[in-house]
């Protein structure tokens, strides 16, 4: 008997044990859930602090493989947790009518919830530690960008001069000097590309220095170019000793452009440039005694432009009209009115480019004859030969919105769509007009400006996006809306690191004021500016509060910019603003929207920044055509804003403005308020840490009244319930619709918040938690450009939503679609045409029933234009392609297949080839693929593109099938083991 117990203990014990696990699986299932978020929560807020210091550390520092890999399990838990979340309401609903839980799928969503928690308790545990989160970031010699075109002998000529002072080592600080518009920059910006310059010095630090410089502009300047981290509280003398450090044991080239006034080099932190430590500065300047002061040893003047020269860039701005008998006379006449000054000659040729009327001719150069006066000031006669073609624009709204230019800082990217959205509201574009004419007309205004040179538009990085002025153009038009000129009156102080404001007294006869991008602290209390239409603040972080009458005698304003302002309440006295179109407040951090908003009947355009929930007065709103709603949790630690900062009187009004709600505000969109907004064109609706709740309680009827915008051309919305999606698409269908242009629209539980339409004309459905191929989700598929499906439940293949609704496809990504067991189905291709003949970009990733990339007879084009293939954590995979169906990626160029631990091939061979084609194939990476043995058995691949193979954790992987590679250059990972199947 005493040896009963021991042997059932060894006996019985271990086969009840798995029984009560799977019984606690199912009886715990709710209490192990709630200690998986919490321990989800845990890891997210270490992963907070993590981002927080990569972000504190940005501008210096870039984080370590390890830190990226970190994060990234941290992501794809936080995915898992979502999935989980939807499958435990799912697993919830009884089965058979009621009459029975659903015992087997509560049990594996209560095993994989037990499993999924160990493994969040290991990924914090294995958090990367402080020290190990980031490594100094790369420093780039030169930050290229195209250099300006230049032309003649003289220029050239001038830059190899000053190539061979940098090369001398007895010259240390190069002065080069000129009139405005002479072209001083072109000349540095020509030199700093040289290949030369990259040999000579291991960084170049370019520094725009401008009329209204200050040191420390100049120091954040070049602390952002050193990738050095500082703070806005730091003292000048920090960051001087930061940029001090840095440089020291650097050979740089300092080079300062438009210089007005002496600086101390040592003051910004610069050390004292001398022979031995190599480095050199040279600056641009319009004074020959400013160069002097700055202790240059070697000046350069910048000459005007020889005669023939100057006719050559004459002739090559104005266009072949001058090859007209009758004009070639009067050109060469204009052109010599130009005094070889580079920015004058192509100025007055583009404003004339392409017109041959000789009376427009005879005109032109009378007036620049009138502008001749002697005075030997040869700055004063540039201005009067720029006035002259600005004259010359065909309209004053051509001149308004030229001289509008002028409020944003020097040598600042200006944004064309903000710039368009400013002059509809201040009335130069027609606001009878639907935003999409607006803008056509608004782009057609800056052609007009481009093509005379008054407007410049920087090169391709910026993608069109921007335009910039030629700081002499600027001076231009600052100088006709001053106090003394014929124009409108602008107050502009726009980045020069202002702390007080202009008193009250210069605002009262301003029709434009520009303060953006200062450190302003307090605004005045209650400026007289009835003529005041527009006023931009934007990027003045100090200014966290605004005195409650600051709007009573602005009343005309059309334009208020507040943007990157530290406000966290507007003052009642905004409700005076009756004629204001445009409302921007974008990254202010608001309780909420005053209730007085609704008085501001003529409002087009509002931005509401950061908000808890949108006032119903919003409702009242009836002409607003672009609406930007960004809501917050109060509790959201994200808020760059100060509890308990307020004033007496700020804390009077937040407590009042609440007490009115609180009576009546139960969602965060008003009930019936975008029924009232029926001339709404554009909705954007993003989010920050927001309660789920709540905005599945707002969506119910927002959903339905957003199917009523007949004008909506731009959506970005989330539906947290298909069921929204189709309350949507009963009223409004997108199908066939040309008006809808872009949207971005988020379906399904797992709410990201996280917008990815960033630009115009995209059109991007993300879908998570789904079943089947709905409707509603086909007929957004349709119009879509870019898909993102995640945990959608029973869909086994991509093609089953229908070719004819997936062929406009351009990105596609699918993660965590348990069932999906290929992307293109044979048996669903019925149509005779060709298969994602758009589709550039496929990620799959969490496919654990994933088999092919496609299945079954293809006799038809598939992926035709696929450059890039991504696949991640695919265990039933054993190849990616076969050999019948790798023919139709014949533009791929990336491929990347990583932890797909049943992969053994890359290419099956289900026929006999003797060689594989992929032409275009530039880069393949393998990472993790324990069982891989091979790319394929026994054909040769002819990839003649091949530049790089990565590859790592391969154990399996003996040999490369590559003879012929003639543009491969490096191997990572395991270049030993395998180099040798390349040589």
């Amino acid at each position: 008997m005493e040896v009963i117990g021991p042997v059932c203990e060894f006996v019985i014990s271990p086969l009840i044990q798995p029984l009560v696990s799977r019984i606690n699986y199912v009886r715990k299932i709710n209490e192990n859930f709630k200690l998986l978020k919490d321990k989800k929560d845990e890891l997210t807020i270490k992963s907070n602090d993590v981002n927080e210091e990569i972000r504190r550390h940005e501008m210096s520092k870039v984080p370590t493989k390890e830190c990226q890999a970190w994060l990234k399990k941290v992501e794809e838990i936080e995915k898992q947790v979502h999935a989980i979340e939807a499958e435990l309401e799912k697993v919830s609903r009884p089965c058979l009518r009621g009459w029975c839980p659903n015992i087997l799928a509560r049990m594996k969503l209560g095993k994989q919830i037990v499993i999924v928690t160990n493994y969040v308790a290991e990924v914090k545990n294995d958090s990367p530690p402080r020290e190990g989160l980031m490594v100094d970031a790369p420093i780039v010699t030169v930050e290229r960008t195209p250099p300006p075109f230049i032309i003649g002998q003289a220029i050239e000529q001038t830059i190899h001069e000053i190539l061979g002072c940098i090369k001398d080592d007895r010259t240390r600080k190069i002065g080069l000097w000129g009139m405005g518009g002479i072209g001083k920059t072109t000349v540095m910006k020509n030199l700093e590309s040289l290949p030369e310059i990259s040999q000579l010095f291991e960084i170049v630090i370019w520094v725009t220095v401008s009329k209204d410089w200050s040191y420390r502009k100049l120091q954040e300047d070049i602390a952002r170019r050193l990738l050095i981290n500082f703070d806005k509280n730091d003292s000048d003398e920090t960051l001087a000793s930061k940029i001090f450090r840095k440089l020291e044991t650097m050979r740089y080239l300092l080079l300062l452009d438009d210089v007005w006034q002496m600086a101390d080099l040592q003051k910004i932190g610069v050390p004292y440039l001398n022979d031995g430590n190599g480095s050199k500065m040279m600056l641009t300047s319009r004074s020959f005694s400013i160069c002097n002061q700055m202790g240059t040893d070697k000046q350069f003047k910048v000459q005007e432009l020889p005669e023939k020269e100057a006719w050559d860039l004459f002739c090559e701005s104005v266009g072949g009209v001058v090859d007209s008998p009758d004009l070639e006379e009067l050109a060469r006449d204009v052109a010599k009115e130009c005094r070889g000054l580079p920015l004058a000659l192509v100025v007055v040729a583009r404003s004339l480019r392409n017109v041959n009327d000789v009376f427009v001719w005879k005109n032109a150069l009378n007036e620049l004859r009138m502008a001749t006066f002697d005075v030997g000031d040869m700055e004063e006669y540039v201005f009067r030969i720029l006035k002259t073609s600005y004259d010359r624009l065909k309209d004053e709204t051509l001149k308004n919105c030229f001289l509008y230019c002028a409020l944003y800082p020097e040598d600042f990217e200006i944004s064309k769509k903000q710039l368009i959205e400013y002059w509809r509201a201040e009335g130069y574009i027609s606001n009878s007009q639907n935003l999409e004419i607006a803008y056509l007309k608004g782009h057609k205004l800056l052609n007009d400006l481009i093509a005379t040179s008054l407007l410049e538009e920087p090169g391709n990085e910026f993608g069109g996006r921007v335009v910039k002025m030629h700081d002499v153009v600027r001076d231009l038009a600052l100088r006709i809306t001053s106090e003394k000129g014929d124009g409108p009156r602008y107050l502009v102080r726009a980045r020069v690191g202002i702390k007080v404001c202009p008193g009250e007294e210069e605002w009262e006869h301003a029709t434009k004021i520009s303060l953006m991008e200062n450190h302003i602290h307090n605004l005045p209390k209650k400026p007289k500016c009835v003529t005041l239409t527009t006023l931009l603040l934007q990027n003045n972080w100090n200014v966290n509060k605004i005195h409650n009458s600051f709007f009573e005698h602005l009343c005309g304003l059309r334009v208020l910019d507040l943007s990157y302002c530290g406000l966290k309440i507007l003052p009642t006295s905004i409700s005076n603003l009756v004629h204001l179109r445009g409302l921007y407040l974008t990254n202010c951090f608001l309780k909420s929207l005053p209730s007085e908003i609704g008085a501001l009947k003529e409002l087009e355009f509002l931005d509401s920044g950061y908000v808890e929930y949108l006032p119903v007065e919003v409702g009242l709103l009836t002409r607003l055509k672009c609406l930007v709603v960004r809501f917050m949790d109060k509790r959201s630690n994200h808020v760059s804003m100060r509890e308990g900062d307020e004033s007496d009187e700020e804390q009077e009004q937040g407590d009042d403005t609440m007490k009115k709600r609180e009576s009546y505000v139960k969602r965060l969109i008003p009930n019936g308020m975008i029924l009232n907004l029926n001339q709404l064109e554009r909705f954007t609706v993003d989010v920050l840490n927001l309660n789920k709740k709540k905005w599945n309680e707002s969506t119910d009827g927002a959903s339905e009244e957003l199917g009523t915008l007949e004008l909506l051309t731009h959506l970005e919305f989330h539906f947290p319930k298909l069921e929204c999606l189709e309350k949507f698409t009963k009223k409004r269908s997108l199908c066939m619709d040309p008006q809808f242009t872009s949207f971005s629209l988020e379906v399904g539980v797992a709410f990201s918040g996280r917008r990815v339409c960033n630009h115009e004309n995209e059109r991007v459905l993300q879908w998570s938690q789904g079943d089947g191929a709905p409707s509603a989700i086909k007929q957004i598929l349709k119009e879509a450009c870019n898909i993102e499906f995640r945990s959608t439940g029973t869909i086994q293949s991509l093609s089953e939503f229908g070719v004819e609704n997936i062929n406009g496809l351009h990105i596609s990504e699918i993660t965590g679609c348990d069932r999906m067991e290929t992307i293109i189905d044979g048996k669903d291709l019925t149509d005779a045409k060709a298969t994602l003949p758009n589709l550039w970009s496929l990620h799959l990733s969490s496919l654990p029933s994933l088999t092919s990339i496609c299945r079954g007879p293809i006799s038809l084009p598939i992926f035709t234009s696929l450059t890039e293939l991504s696949v991640r954590q695919c265990g039933k995979l054993r190849n990616i392609f076969s050999m019948s169906t790798v023919q139709h990626f014949s533009k791929l160029e990336l491929l990347s297949v990583f932890d797909c631990e049943n992969v053994e091939e890359i290419i099956n061979e289900d026929h006999q080839e003797d060689v594989i084609h992929l032409p275009r194939l530039k880069h393949l990476v393998l990472e993790k693929l324990p069982k891989l043995a091979r790319i394929c058995m026994s054909a040769s691949c002819n990839w003649p593109m091949l530049k790089k193979i990565s590859v790592e954790k391969c154990p399996s992987l003996e040999t490369l099938p590559f003879t012929d590679v003639p543009e491969l250059q490096l191997i990572s990972g395991e270049e030993e083991r395998l180099e040798d199947d390349l040589a």
